[in-house]
This record gives structure tokens, sequence and C-alpha cells, in this order.
């Protein structure tokens, strides 16, 4: 079983034991989560454990379980010291192998884990209910988006327009790589071709017009337009979290300069403004507010920002935005972003206290 398709609804038997192996760990903790949740619902008493854990596998046949049905999850991967840990790992193979008994056993492994060259490797596995991260491949890099598009809060992709354009794209970046993906890094390339192709206006997914190495021309030029808008209007706890999200693609994919970036900032809250304060829908021209009829165009689709809070967001930038041009970009942002969201709700509170 896939960790993905277990992840999307893909039932577990509750009289086997469990062995998870991952590559990147990119849903590692997710999947962790979710066998624990389901060994609880089986009526287990579920217990993590770590490298002093692994010792405890005899467990099935001592006093070290004191409830009727026990499972032990132990995560190799959280051993820092190999010392020894190699037989402790055999013992666990070699009860996970000779079961079932009433308690359970999950390991979780990392896929180049010693564990997978001992003897009781092969038995353990034909024994067990095996969970393994893919590799992601020509054959199944649509199965692998689909996955993403379930689980991901980028875009609606339930409505998405251009959705067999959107699968034609990922197949060809995986067929365009010399070797297979990790997970973690087919999700950045996923990222990557959505933040770049997709007009969230209109929830439209159009190839890259074209490239010119890390330069890249989008489909949607205005999207940190739209996205500081969203999020200044503070509509939901996501508009966070998708700025950021869009902050972090134009560092690491698009490759920008944190100055860039902050000029880009700039720009976008001085576009704010001017279509604010213009009043572009009483029906005042490009040339009366200064901006061109392209942006023009597009700007009309996005979130009208009351004045009050475009302003209090004008200020906090405006004060803050030093911060931006050093040190960790994204964490200063995030800081300077929940700041704004801690002056707006003491502005509204204070607002709605004195109007009352």
């Amino acid at each position: 079983m896939l960790d993905i398709d277990f992840l999307l609804g893909a039932r577990l038997l509750s009289t086997r034991d469990i062995i998870y192996v991952y590559r990147s760990g990119f849903v590692r903790r997710r999947v962790r989560v979710k066998i624990s949740e389901f060994l609880n619902r089986e009526g287990y008493f579920v217990t993590e454990v770590d490298e002093a854990g692994l010792a405890s596998a005899p467990f099935r046949h001592s006093l070290l379980a004191p409830f009727d049905k026990t499972a032990l999850i132990c995560d190799v991967s959280r051993v820092e010291s190999p010392n020894g840990w190699h037989k402790d790992l055999g013992s666990w193979l070699k009860a996970i192998s000779s079961g079932p008994y009433i308690h359970r056993l999950c390991l979780i492994i990392p896929w180049n884990s010693e564990a997978r060259m001992l003897a009781g490797w092969e038995p353990a596995a034909s024994a067990s209910t095996m969970i393994s991260e893919p590799e992601v491949t020509h054959e199944n890099a649509n199965h692998v988006l689909n996955f993403f598009m379930t689980e991901s809060t980028l875009f609606d992709f339930s409505r998405l327009k251009g959705k067999r354009r959107l699968k034609t794209a990922f197949q060809e970046v995986a067929d365009q790589q010399s070797q297979n993906w990790s997970l973690e890094d087919a999700f950045r390339a996923f990222e990557n071709i959505c933040f770049n192709g997709i007009d969230s206006a209109t929830n439209t997914f159009e190839p890259i017009l074209e490239s010119d190495g890390d330069n890249r021309t989008t489909r949607n030029p205005y999207e940190l337009h739209r996205m500081l808008a969203e999020f200044l209007n503070a509509k939901s706890t996501s508009t966070l979290a998708r700025l950021l999200l869009l902050v972090d693609h134009r560092l690491h994919f698009q490759k920008l300069d944190q100055q860039t970036l902050v000029s880009q900032l700039h720009v976008a809250t001085h576009d704010l403004i001017l279509y604010n304060t213009a009043k572009v829908g009483a029906g005042l021209t490009s040339s009366e507010t200064s901006i061109s009829k392209y942006k023009l165009a597009r700007m009309k689709r996005f979130q009208q920002v009351d004045a009050p809070d475009l302003k209090l967001w004008e200020a906090t930038f405006r004060r803050g935005h030093s911060e931006l041009e050093w040190g960790n970009f994204l964490f200063a942002f995030e800081r300077l972003c929940r700041r704004y969201i801690s002056r707006r709700e003491l502005v509204h509170t204070f607002v709605a206290a004195t109007s009352g």
C-alpha cells in the first residue's frame, strides 16, 4: 500500500502488524498520526517509543503490556545513535513475523535503514501490512498529482478549469527528470507549476507562456496583489498561509532576492491603495487611477480591501519592511503579517466598543 493511498482512505487490517518505509518523509508525520488514530479506533492502547523502546519488542510475552490490547509505534528515524539498535530491530522483525498476537507493533523506518538488510526483513514484510512512500515515475505521476490536488489547499482544484492541461504539464516535468522524484520534490514542482500557471481570479490553468532560466512569464503576474488583498481582508485563517506559500515560492523557485521581493510587495501595496482610493467601481478610467488597463481589468476581480485596513497595512509595512532585507525573509514577513493581524483586531475591537 502506498502512503498517499493510506492518507486518502485505504483501510488497514487490524489483525496485522504495520511497517512503514518512507523515502523523503514528506508525509511521514501524517502517516504516523493516522496509524495511531486507526489503532485507537480499533481499541488499542497506543504508545510511541524511540531508541529505548526498540528493546520492548518481546513485550508480547512479558508484563510490559498491562492492557488487554496494546500497540507500540516505533519511528526508527528518531534514533541518533546506531550502537546496538540493529539487534533490537532484529527482535522487532522476529516479533512481527511470528504473529499474530492480540497486541500490535508498528515499525517506521527510512528506505535506507539497516533493517531492510537483516535476515528477518523478508518474513516480517510478508507477515505485515506494508506501507511505502513511492518514487514518482512516469507511470504513477498522474496518480501522485491526483493526491496533491486532493490534499492541497492552494487552489480549488475540484473546480479548476484546464485540469487536463495541468496534468499534461506535470507529466511533462516528470518525464524530464533524469531520475525518479521523491514525493517531496514532486510536490515542490507541483506548487511551481500551479503558481506559475493558475489564474486564481478565474481558477483556470494555462501553461507557462515562456521560460528564460529562472525568469518566467506566468499567466498570473498579479497573484501577489490578489493574495495580499485576501490576506488584508482576513476572512479566514488560510489566507496568511497561502500568502506565505506564494512568497516562499518566489524565493526558492523563481530565485528572487529579498530586495526584489520587498519591491514587489511595495508595488502590490501601492497598486491596492490606488485601486481603493480611486473607487474604480464607480466608473473611473485607468488614466485617472494611474493603473494600466490590463492591471485594472485584473484587479477588478480581486477582493476590495476596506480603506482603514489598507491604511493599517501600509503603515505596518512601511515601518517593518526593513526587517525583510536581511536574515530569514519568510520568518520576518510572517512576523510582520501577524503584527498587522494583531493591530487590526485591536482596531476592530475598539471600533465595535465605541460604536456600541
